[in-house]
């Protein structure tokens, strides 16, 4: 969690940690991920002290954060001169999402590519706290606006809601897409910066730029790599990730470019995932 990180929604659950156990936990959606908290001892600051230091996460009406290490602190009261330091525990990708599941509206489990985290709410303690069904529509919306034309069920495999009737949570009747929002380019820009944290690369803002501006006026849909053929092999290959969810590119170029191994691979694993891209050209790499 970087400076200036956008906080998009914030929940006090309770984590279980071991079968018998809970502890509390303040669940974090960031736009691109997944944020557990651990609340320390609460401390008050003077609205003076945290102007001097710009080392907390501040949780204001810009929803913006500031962090000091691996600390975050946010206000308990609504007067914010009333703080409760806060540790990153954890914090995952959203496409590190494998499965979601939730039997009764007061607990549900997210399971990642390498470890399950099963969740029960708290009791009304204000606007920290909500039911599985709330959160679970916040973490819906906060994955459509990285992929607004992408059913939720093909970005996340399993997702397992009971009873029937609150499987509405996920529905895309209620996740509408407004071309209008969607963003250039099928939202291309946001989907980069989504696999540039993936990926822990640069998201370079040159790349968004020539596919919002020179490939939406010329209605390009074939991605071509040479364009991009100036940068690293790293981020050529978050700009190929890019296309996994888009629905805009129907096709990708390679010609006259060197790919890396990494590079290729991502390339086959994306044409294997979408269900879009239709077209592939792959031409004088230098591979051996």
């Amino acid at each position: 969690m970087g400076r200036h990180t956008k906080i998009l929604v914030k929940y006090m659950v309770k984590l279980e940690v071991k079968s018998d156990k809970t502890e509390n936990r303040v669940l974090v959606f960031t736009p691109v991920r997944v944020y557990l908290l651990t609340a320390k001892v609460p401390t008050r600051v003077s609205l003076e002290a945290t102007a001097c230091f710009m080392v907390f996460i501040v949780f204001c009406d810009t929803m913006r954060a500031t962090i000091r290490d691996d600390e975050t602190w946010l206000p308990v009261t609504k007067n914010v001169s009333y703080f409760t330091p806060l540790q990153i525990d954890c914090h995952f990708h959203y496409l590190d999402i494998q499965s979601i599941e939730s039997r009764k509206p007061t607990h549900f489990t997210i399971t990642t590519n390498d470890k399950s985290y099963s969740f029960s709410t708290i009791g009304d303690a204000g606007s920290f706290t909500s039911n599985a069904d709330v959160i679970l529509t916040d973490l819906s919306s906060a994955i459509k606006q990285i992929f607004p034309t992408v059913p939720l069920r093909y970005i996340i495999r399993k997702i397992d809601v009971n009873p029937i009737e609150r499987t509405s949570i996920f529905s895309d009747e209620l996740r509408p897409s407004d071309p209008r929002n969607v963003g250039p380019c099928g939202g291309f820009s946001m989907q980069y910066a989504c696999m540039c944290d993936l990926h822990a690369v640069q998201y370079r803002e040159e790349v968004a730029w020539d596919i919002d501006t020179i490939y939406l006026s010329h209605d390009a849909r074939v991605l071509n790599l040479r364009d991009f053929d100036h940068l690293e092999q790293k981020d050529l290959m978050a700009i190929v990730a890019a296309l996994e969810y888009n629905t805009f590119f129907r096709g990708l170029k390679a010609s006259h470019t060197r790919l890396s191994t990494e590079t290729l691979e991502r390339v086959l694993q994306v044409l294997r995932r979408s269900l879009w891209l239709e077209e592939l050209h792959l031409e004088a790499l230098g591979l051996k």
